[in-house]
């Protein structure tokens, strides 16, 4: 079995502190060997397959272009409408018509690794998507590549809802 390694947020103050702090949590009672580090003090060890959960810092490419990701390791990739490449981007006084004619980088960015043969999973918040035509053809694309936040275990681990809900229920 993969280890699962946690990457970054480990400090307090950011938001994302709390849904990696879940996972952290959740893992460790459900028996996983797991561990939550910044990218910069990750340590491959030989001979062993992990599964990467990440976000912005770092992100797929990072752990890519830093040469830490094996084709046999698996990514949870957390997306949102826009990855940290964004940073400068307006949503406007009219998100809505923003998000219609929006390119979805984070969701392409995922497709696109998958393509080049990687095993990636997106996993991201449930959210309409019908009426943003570039999302719902990446998300379409990705199939069950695709995981919306509340069945993320069900889907991976083979776990019950409960476990489901145990994770994300401060999430």
């Amino acid at each position: 079995m993969n280890k699962i390694i946690l990457l970054g947020y480990t400090n307090k103050s950011h938001t994302n502190w709390y849904p990696w702090n879940r996972f952290k949590n959740t893992f460790k009672e459900l028996g996983y060997e797991s561990e939550w580090v910044e990218v910069q003090n990750f340590k491959r060890e030989k001979n062993k397959n992990y599964t990467f959960v990440c976000w912005n810092m770092p992100d797929v490419f990072d752990l890519i272009s830093m040469n830490l990701l094996d084709k046999k390791d698996i990514v949870l990739q957390k997306v949102t409408s826009m990855t940290k490449r964004e940073s400068s981007v307006n949503w406007g006084n009219d998100p809505d018509t923003f998000h219609k004619n929006w390119n979805w980088p984070a969701y392409q960015m995922c497709l696109d690794i998958l393509n080049l043969g990687y095993n990636i999973y997106a996993f991201g918040c449930k959210t309409g998507y019908e009426e943003f035509p570039k999302k719902k053809k990446l998300i379409e694309a990705l199939g069950d590549r695709m995981i919306m936040i509340r069945c993320i275990l069900i889907q991976l681990m083979g776990k019950c809802k409960s476990v489901a809900m145990h994770l994300w229920v401060v999430a």
